[in-house]
């Protein structure tokens, strides 16, 4: 089996490149190490014209990504090779608690993440850097309604308008 078969041909020029002394060898001499290939390789999707690095797959558009290894699942896998709802990634360091871990080893319920900018509050910061009390998040699309938004663009008081 030849090294064309095993590696890429970046892969090969890094081994040569990491592997030699440098004094020892000439650049010709490198150079000619180095396997040559102008075949492009394209993904297996008959109405794609991605081109990819390996000779048969998928381009990541049409599935060669990393999925959760749970069944039926969609989602990126974390550590573990599970998504965050599977039980991937790091978890919260508190006692008994089974939440993904946020910054500091804590989920945003046990103080991981970001904090809200107002002085004195501890609460998880939504966006714009505040909670929802000093005026972070979404707020409901009825005018002059202050509350934040529950499902798609309203308030919980507010969800069945439209």
């Amino acid at each position: 089996m030849a090294f064309s078969e095993l590696f890429t041909c970046a892969e090969i020029e890094f081994l040569v490149n990491t592997l030699d002394d440098g004094d020892l060898v000439q650049e010709e001499e490198q150079a000619s190490r180095v396997i040559q290939h102008d075949e492009q390789f394209r993904c297996l999707d008959p109405t794609c014209s991605s081109i990819i690095a390996w000779k048969r797959g998928y381009c990541s558009k049409h599935g060669n990504r990393r999925r959760c290894s749970m069944e039926g699942c969609s989602r990126g896998p974390q550590a573990g090779g599970l998504c965050i709802r599977h039980g991937g990634g790091r978890r919260c360091r508190q006692e008994k608690c089974t939440k993904a871990a946020q910054t500091m080893g804590l989920c945003k319920a046990h103080g991981g993440g970001i904090r809200c900018q107002a002085n004195g509050c501890t609460k998880s910061s939504q966006s714009g850097g505040f909670c929802r009390r000093h005026g972070g998040g979404k707020q409901c699309a009825i005018p002059g309604c202050p509350r934040g938004v529950q499902r798609r663009q309203y308030c919980f008081l507010h969800r069945f308008s439209s």
